[in-house]
């Protein structure tokens, strides 16, 4: 995931800050899970988390830069990206 934004107000300027890990399978409900599929699901049942919570738009298109990184992490799939 990645933010990008105007450096001190000027257009000319882009800065991106990124987060990256590196993920390995895992154990869900006594399955292995390959890294690939489970942060592409966790990622998106996060999503779906937040718009039943009331965090998103529940209808439209939402960035990806619109989605509170912070609030992601506090779903219960977001916060597989934290151990």
């Amino acid at each position: 995931m990645f933010m990008q934004s105007l450096r001190d107000g000027k257009k000319d300027k882009i800065s991106r800050s990124e987060y990256f890990k590196a993920f390995y399978p895992i154990d869900i409900d006594g399955q292995i899970w390959r890294a690939i599929s489970w942060t592409t699901a966790a990622s998106l049942v996060s999503v779906i988390e937040m718009i039943q919570e009331g965090l998103l738009e529940k209808k439209g298109f939402i960035k990806q830069e619109e989605i509170p990184f912070d609030k992601f992490l506090k779903t219960d799939a977001g916060k597989l990206f934290l151990d």
